[in-house]
């Protein structure tokens, strides 16, 4: 719905996405060679933008990259740039891709004298190339690109930490970072005790602050924070007053205001505010809004996102760019939705499946819609509304 809002405002105002140029859409179709000068002063821009959008993703994975420290291992702060751009470069690609698409058959449809369909036709040939860029771009395997950047990141750190001369400890004891005993590169076996920070490669088994936890590699069992937990790696809990952050959370839980799990997640998290996750299996709590590329599992909170999820989204704003399973809400969104939709106010652009709710809409539909109002956009549907409408 979010989503479905956001394309009303852009026809009415005349106005679209930004970038880094500022990309306009223009009006509606006016006739003649003014739609033909407006759909290429669209492509031109968008190209622009796209260009621009690409190179903006690589500074931030080089970024990502060369933030690396030796001895010290990889920090979530110091990568989650890589993935995140990835997944962000996806969401963008599928925005360009679905206002092109807009422009392609808005231009398409529109009769034409003779004389200019062969000019229209050029133009959409023009921009299939684009489109087809676009698309790739989308069917890129994130996971697998993310697994190839954190990999060869890794592998960095580990060739700088073989060649240090490695410590551990049973105890760690830390004033701060700089006041601590043993030295940021050690692995604690048993029990960290830190006044405002301390940081540590490995920790196994509690880590605990009144400020600050920090752990670059692997923490294995519980940290305990007055203020924030971070880890490269965690197996079981984080639990803080206001932050919880890791690039893999390998079966556990974070409890905090706000939870970050950057890469990859599974189990649980319940966040006061927010939580965000790269892929995450397991459910998200939050009293504000709830965040995955890829989520499997259920994701409770005013506002979810998700760009892929198989599970059960329950909220205020629910809103899934490929959902299998239901949406239960004020207001759902799903591009493709394979399930059921349940709320006041329902949209997919793909259906297969039931929509019950106040207001339906849906384009291509196998299944019913159940409301007060509902738009099914092709006839290979059965509806069951008070008042139907099917264009």
């Amino acid at each position: 719905m979010k989503q479905l809002t956001v394309i009303l405002v852009t026809a009415i105002l005349g106005i679209g996405m930004t970038g880094c140029v500022g990309l306009r859409y223009p009006d509606s179709n006016t006739g003649g060679k003014e739609d033909f000068e407006a759909f290429r002063e669209f492509l031109s821009e968008a190209q622009a933008d796209w260009e621009c959008e690409k190179y903006d993703g690589k500074v931030r994975i080089r970024a990502g990259k060369n933030k690396v420290k030796s001895l010290r291992g990889p920090r979530p702060r110091d990568v989650d740039n890589v993935p995140m751009a990835l997944v962000d470069g996806k969401k963008r690609a599928q925005e360009f891709l679905d206002y092109l698409k807009k422009r392609q058959d808005q231009l398409g449809q529109t009769e034409y004298p003779p004389e200019l369909v062969h000019e229209r036709d050029a133009l959409l040939a023009q921009s299939r190339p684009f489109s087809e860029a676009l698309t790739s771009y989308i069917k890129q395997d994130v996971r697998a690109e993310t697994d190839k950047v954190l990999n060869d990141i890794r592998s960095n750190a580990d060739d700088h930490i073989a060649d240090s001369k490695r410590m551990w400890s049973p105890v760690a004891i830390s004033l701060a970072h700089s006041a601590q005993w043993p030295r940021a590169d050690a692995d604690v076996t048993c029990l960290c005790l830190n006044v405002f920070n301390g940081k540590y490669r490995n920790v196994y088994c509690m880590d605990i602050a009144i400020g600050k936890n920090i752990v670059s590699s692997c923490m294995a069992g519980i940290q305990l924070a007055g203020f924030a937990n971070s880890s490269d790696t965690v197996y079981g809990l984080q639990l803080a007053a206001f932050n919880n952050d890791a690039l893999e959370l390998v079966g556990g839980a974070q409890v905090s205001l706000a939870n970050v799990s950057s890469c990859y997640g599974s189990w649980l998290q319940v966040g006061g505010l927010f939580n965000d996750s790269g892929f995450f299996t397991g459910a998200q709590i939050a009293g504000l809004n709830n965040t995955a590329y890829s989520c499997k599992g259920l994701q409770i909170g005013i506002d979810n996102d998700a760009q892929e999820l198989s599970g059960v989204q329950i909220g205020v704003f629910n809103d899934a760019n490929k959902l299998s399973g239901v949406q239960i809400g004020v207001f759902n969104d799903a591009q493709e939705l394979s399930g059921i939709q349940i709320g006041v106010f329902n949209d997919a652009q793909e259906l297969s499946g039931v929509q019950i709710g106040a207001f339906n809409n849906a384009g291509k539909a196998k299944g019913f819609g159940l409301g007060v109002l509902n738009r099914i956009g092709d006839a290979n549907c059965y509806c069951l509304p008070i008042i139907n409408l099917n264009f």
